[in-house]
């Protein structure tokens, strides 16, 4: 839907590339690339008070709602066109967005998206207002909000046969290269990553969710907390 972060893919018309973002499966690093591929100076900022690199009215990126019908469909049929998603496990992905900020910040964020007339829907164990990982998990499946919802649902279903590159969060850094060389952009993505900027894209990104789910597991069933 219009205005939100993820609502629509986003187009690179000179690489002839769709890309359906998806939050907590690298969106951050790629929206990053696709500024430095526009040209951007400060493609590397990422500022949520400005709005960078997410949000749309901000970050000068170009989407599908952008585009006339008729142009929209012929990008989302044509063989000319990359029409590209990364993927990511469901549950080290649940797991990121849980733990993307504190447990407080996380409560107060349901609160807000997923009980606005009745606050008291989050009513959580965890103590001083958090939201425990077993709350979070039964909350967050019954109020749809793009942070969380599945990957299967990120397009309508009629559009998924169109889709011709998939690549996986797990193994990002040659997924991503791959999906660059294919466009013709490689070079985007051999430099300018990492705090020192001499990495190659997505060669530093945290994969350890799936080791630290069964802590976050274990911890709350032995603890309570």
């Amino acid at each position: 839907r219009r205005g939100l972060m993820d609502g629509a893919p986003i187009v690179l018309e000179d690489y002839k590339l769709v890309f359906f973002t998806t939050p907590e499966v690298g969106s951050t690093t790629w929206k990053k690339l696709f500024r430095r591929m526009m040209g951007y100076p400060n493609w590397h900022v990422h500022n949520r008070r400005h709005g960078l690199p997410h949000d749309p009215s901000l970050n000068g990126l170009k989407y599908l709602w952008d585009m006339s019908k008729g142009a929209a469909s012929k990008i989302l049929s044509s063989p000319d066109w990359t029409r590209a998603i990364f993927v990511r496990d469901p549950k080290e992905r649940i797991l990121s967005t849980y733990l993307s900020q504190s447990p407080h910040e996380t409560a107060g964020y349901i609160r807000e998206h997923c009980c606005p007339q009745r606050r008291q829907c989050v009513k959580s164990s965890g103590g001083s207002g958090s939201l425990l990982f077993r709350e979070y998990i039964e909350l967050t499946a019954h109020c749809r909000d793009p942070t969380w919802m599945a990957q299967s649902i990120r397009m309508e279903s009629q559009y998924w046969p169109y889709i011709n590159f998939v690549g996986h969060y797990e193994t990002a850094q040659d997924d991503a290269q791959r999906l660059l060389s294919q466009i013709g952009a490689q070079q985007f993505g051999q430099s300018g990553w990492g705090r020192d900027g001499n990495s190659t894209i997505f060669e530093n990104h945290n994969n350890n969710n799936n080791n630290r789910l069964p802590l976050v597991v274990n911890r709350e069933l032995v603890f309570g907390c």
